[in-house]
């Protein structure tokens, strides 16, 4: 699941072509902020169903009558909820991501923008560079 959560991740910080009028660039921040939007709405959904499947789990537990079936319990709720977490985790981050485009969105129309770009690029050394772009 985790891999997963980041070959998403990489996915969507992959370089586009420049972009040249604003009308396109609207256009590309429209999709972006739904393609984030889906992602954060799945991801919260899916937390949620493991957060009750692991109290259920966790009731289980407590109910139960013999040793072998106590580990299988704890064991289901250790496993429900470290998915549960991958997957809040990972809808902040699209929650965050479709708030930051929004917020581009927004800022596409003004001659200078207020927000500034986060370029993350692959350097030559194979080294991963994160940085914050500003045109003035």
């Amino acid at each position: 699941m985790l891999p997963f959560l980041l070959l998403l991740i990489f996915a969507q910080t992959a370089q586009d072509p420049p972009v040249a009028s604003w009308h396109v660039k609207r256009q590309a921040y429209k999709k972006e902020i739904a393609i984030n939007g889906l992602f954060s709405i799945g991801l919260t959904t899916l937390s949620g169903i493991y957060w009750k499947k692991g109290n259920e789990a966790y009731n289980n537990y407590h109910n139960s009558m013999t040793t072998t079936d106590a580990i299988h319990y704890w064991e289901q709720t250790q496993a429900y909820d470290r998915i549960r977490n991958v997957c809040g985790i990972g809808a902040l981050f699209f929650i965050g991501r479709t708030i930051y485009y929004y917020a581009k969105l927004m800022d596409t129309g003004k001659r200078i923008g207020s927000l500034p770009d986060l370029d993350l690029r692959l350097t030559k050394q194979g080294k991963l560079s994160i940085g914050i772009l500003r045109e003035f």
